[in-house]
């Protein structure tokens, strides 16, 4: 579970795959407590066109 909304904006949606799985695993199912769901996932390709536009 990430609490840190700042740190729940640099996790891809393939890392934010992995952080869920491992917390349903360990039985850490406090999902409505975590940034991930509430923060838009990290998108590489995003940041790329924008220093394409400079």
């Amino acid at each position: 579970m990430i609490r840190s909304k700042d740190l729940a904006a640099m996790y891809t949606e393939e890392q934010r795959e992995g952080i869920c799985k491992w917390c349903r695993k360990h039985d850490y199912d406090k999902c409505t407590a975590c940034a991930l769901l509430s923060v838009p996932a990290y998108n590489p390709e995003e940041v790329k066109s924008d220093d394409d536009i400079r």
